[in-house]
């Protein structure tokens, strides 16, 4: 099989690394298989279109540094949510930041029980409550929800 190795395919490589991840991990985060990464990493297969934007979309990476290598890895952060979200994260100690972590693991796991009303799991696990937030003006508000602390 001919190898396409790649400079997007290295910067891949070195994207994953970076950030810490194995191909499960990556691909887990992202809906690809493992062998689908693997291929590319390797050289097998090309980098999509679709793959090179949802990988910036998901990790936040700079699209024109995953085509070119110009610029920086990660873009910078785009919504004001994230800048308190980084902002936030880098108050906490290092310990409760390898604990919201894991929480967030979690979260990305379990999301779809959330979502279909099953916080129970969420209440045994964590302590904490997820109720949906009211959307005025909506007829479903189950597709937002709000923490509340059990202990309060």
């Amino acid at each position: 099989m001919k190898k396409l190795i790649s400079e997007k395919s290295e910067r891949l490589v070195q994207l994953r690394k970076n950030m810490g991840m194995t191909q499960e991990q990556f691909v887990e985060r992202i809906g690809l298989t493992r062998q689908a990464i693997s291929a590319v990493e390797r050289g097998i297969a090309p980098l999509t279109e679709q793959n090179i934007i949802l990988i910036c979309s998901c990790f936040g990476v700079s699209e024109k540094w995953l085509r070119t290598g110009e610029g920086d890895m990660f873009s910078p952060l785009r919504k004001p949510i994230d800048q308190k979200i980084t902002e936030s994260f880098e108050q906490l100690d290092p310990d409760l930041q390898e604990n919201a972590l894991a929480y967030i693991d979690f979260l990305l796991k379990n999301q779809k029980e959330i979502y279909k009303g099953s916080s129970e799991k969420v209440m045994e696990e964590t302590g904490i409550r997820l109720e949906p937030k009211p959307q005025p003006g909506k007829m479903d508000a189950g597709t937002e929800y709000v923490e509340k602390n059990l202990a309060g």
